[in-house]
């Protein structure tokens, strides 16, 4: 996924005992070994991030997946609308470099787990219950490899000019297949496994998972 997740990390020190027998409730401090002491510097926060506002999105949605291709051309998915029956509507926006605006998704009800795009005019949209949508900048089109079933997942989607790749989970496993432009063809399959990432290096595709 391309995402930013933020972590903390804590440092703890152990004292074990050589002898194997627990510490007195105060042990003397060896000389050798200086009492641990407040780092000097504190971690300041970037001054080349900041918050902006998000689009208008409704009740119960989520962005699973964004792709930056300049300072003023970035773009986020996900969904919206959701429900504990209901897996919601698709989302995309795009940032132009001071707000973030709504894209039109149609042609598609499934909730989005990935997208990719090579231009406004070649984006894909994998979802739950074999959902993939493709979006020439005027039409969507619903383009799923195996039809509409919950027995397939896509997982995700690598996207060049004319060629798309899918990966995801199926009733016998692993499966990964490859949009010529007309139809899909099957890549790879593996029984027992899942692909949940894949990238086109160099336009190989390279499926990974378990």
């Amino acid at each position: 996924m391309r995402g930013l997740v933020a972590a903390t990390a804590c440092l703890s020190l152990l004292a074990a005992c050589p002898d194997g027998k627990p510490p007195d409730a105060t042990p003397a401090r060896s000389a050798s070994a200086p009492a641990a002491s407040a780092p000097s510097e504190t971690i300041r926060p970037s001054k080349r991030w900041r918050d902006v506002a998000g689009a208008e999105l409704e009740d119960t949605s989520g962005l699973v997946d964004v792709l930056a291709k300049g300072p003023k051309d970035a773009w986020a998915a996900g969904f919206e609308a959701g429900a504990e029956d209901d897996e919601g509507r698709p989302v995309l926006i795009h940032w132009n470099g001071s707000a973030w605006t709504r894209v039109p998704v149609r042609n598609s009800d499934a909730r989005v787990r990935a997208f990719d795009m090579t231009g406004r005019d070649d984006i894909w949209l994998v979802g739950d219950s074999g959902a993939v949508s493709h979006g020439d900048g005027r039409v969507w089109t619903p383009r799923p490899p195996f039809g509409l079933s919950e027995d397939y997942t896509p997982y995700d989607v690598a996207a060049e000019k004319g060629r798309a790749v899918i990966v995801g989970s199926g009733p016998a496993g692993a499966f990964a297949v490859e949009w010529d432009g007309k139809r899909f063809e099957l890549m790879q399959s593996r029984i027992g496994s899942v692909f949940a990432s894949v990238a086109l290096d160099g336009g190989r595709p390279s499926p990974k998972g378990t």
